[in-house]
């Protein structure tokens, strides 16, 4: 049947509820609803819950008067508000005092939230460690998901639950035995984003879970925001924050920690990042206990030196978008035309014009999309370039450095804790594409510096990046393993 005639019928089932449904006992009006159900699957088993949206969401809490008239609220308890409106919140009921009424939650036409919710326990009925993430695509922030799901897999039942409704390119990735949620799938039926939320929160509640960890998912910051004190009864719950998403145009930042924290750090057991420049920061401006925040180096697999070479040949990895300052490469690229530039990442949807420059020049070669640093082959190189408009510390110098390699990197965010004058060529963001291309010149011209500084390098990484070490740091954590 046509869809007009779906919502006539609903449009006629609320009238029916309106004027005769809810006058009856509670058990008959149950019954009706049910009834109602079934004959709407029967009858019109395409539409679902997006297309009884708007005319749902109302019924789902709905005011029912007793009487004809409104009543006021008992003067002892009008009296309890006006106390409390000036020793406690002047904010309250500042509009106008409110009247006293009956709110009855009708029974729903649509059980999609119960089925999301079910099928998400049928997934992972009770894990012991969940991590809520958006995707596992390639990414810096995508391999430390990959790092705690092994570190919680190696304990116990562990579940990694996606909130995106995208293809997530690493999934493969995942460790053997760690059950996979695809929340994004599930809850994108769902039309109203509280529904989303409240699933999530059911089952966080139900799962039993000890440790829940959020990496980067907006759905899972909104979920703790609305429910995270009644999940925390149960759960300890941590979030992973390693860098601004961006700065408006007046110079403040923004993103999930300024978003956030304000509303949510008094139900987080603890705050993780792979630096301590933004932990302190955070600490800072939020006036979070330090003892509330842990760093936690990023880990990487030991790997075989590949020293610096002479010969001009310059190595650059990363994703290649607008925040990684290809521009800079570009720049830098155009005015050493003596180097070869061997540039590796996927070019994203829409930013083939923006990067048709860069794949222009003579010296520079497009070598596409890599699985991990480890798939690049890193002898033959004299440096590593690294730009970069706002970081934490990113994964591909720790692997880098693994490899000892001559790093030139922009000095942002927590880079300067791992590449410093002793271990690199750090750049002032502010120097531009010249301060990068100085230190380029300096890097390849000088082969005995830059291979004592690349061995400082893979000395401090052997120390402190080691999968022993992140496991340590982790276990350092109160009530986190």
């Amino acid at each position: 049947m046509s869809k007009g005639t779906f919502r006539l019928a609903v449009s006629a089932f609320h009238m029916l509820d309106d004027t005769v449904l809810s006058r009856l006992p509670a058990g008959a009006r149950q019954a009706a609803f049910g009834a109602a159900y079934w004959a709407k699957g029967r009858l019109f088993p395409a539409y679902k819950r997006s297309d009884l949206a708007i005319a749902e969401k109302p019924r789902i809490l709905r005011r029912v008067p007793r009487s004809s008239g409104a009543r006021k609220l008992p003067e002892w308890l009008s009296a309890e508000i006006m106390d409390l409106r000036r020793t406690v919140d002047p904010g309250l009921y500042r509009t106008g005092m409110p009247t006293a009424g009956l709110y009855q939650a009708a029974w729903p036409l649509d059980r999609e939230p119960a089925r999301a919710l079910r099928q998400m326990q049928a997934i992972s009925p009770s894990p012991r460690y969940v991590v809520i993430a958006p995707w596992v695509k390639r990414g810096g922030a995508d391999l430390l998901i990959l790092k705690h799901l092994r570190r919680f897999a190696s304990l116990g039942p562990t579940c990694l639950i996606t909130t995106e409704p995208v293809p997530s390119e690493w999934l493969h990735m995942v460790p053997e035995g760690v059950d996979v949620i695809g929340a994004g799938d599930l809850l994108a039926p769902l039309a109203h984003p509280v529904d989303r939320r409240l699933v999530l929160a059911r089952y966080l509640m139900q799962s039993g879970a000890a440790t829940v960890h959020l990496i980067n998912s907006r759905l899972g910051w909104e979920t703790f925001r609305d429910y995270g004190r009644a999940i925390s009864q149960d759960a300890c719950l941590f979030a992973s924050l390693y860098m601004d998403d961006d700065v408006y145009p007046d110079g403040t930042f923004f993103g999930y920690a300024h978003e956030f924290l304000p509303s949510c750090s008094g139900i987080l057991s603890g705050i993780i990042s792979d630096n301590g420049r933004y932990l302190g920061r955070l600490a800072g401006m939020y006036g979070i206990d330090p003892a509330r925040t842990h760093l936690v180096y990023a880990s990487t697999e030991h790997a075989e030196a590949t020293p610096p070479v002479g010969g001009g040949r310059v190595l650059w990895a990363g994703r290649l978008v607008p925040e990684k300052r290809p521009d800079i490469l570009r720049d830098v690229a155009r005015a050493c035309p003596q180097f070869s530039f061997d540039v590796y990442g996927a070019v994203p949807p829409g930013q083939d014009r923006a990067l048709s420059e860069l794949a222009a020049l003579p010296n520079v070669r497009m070598m596409g999309a890599y699985d991990g640093f480890g798939t690049i082959g890193t002898g033959g190189y004299g440096a590593f370039l690294y730009t970069s408009e706002r970081d934490g510390l990113p994964n591909v110098l720790v692997e880098a450095g693994m490899r000892g390699m001559c790093v030139v990197a922009t000095a942002i965010g927590g880079i300067p804790e791992i590449i410093g004058e002793r271990t690199g060529w750090p750049v002032a963001a502010e120097s531009g594409w010249e301060g990068h291309a100085a230190a380029l010149r300096q890097a390849l011209e000088g082969p005995d510096q830059a291979q004592a500084r690349a061995a400082a390098l893979r000395e401090l990484v052997m120390d402190r990046h080691t999968h022993e070490a992140f496991a340590a740091s982790l276990g350092r954590i109160p009530r986190y393993l």
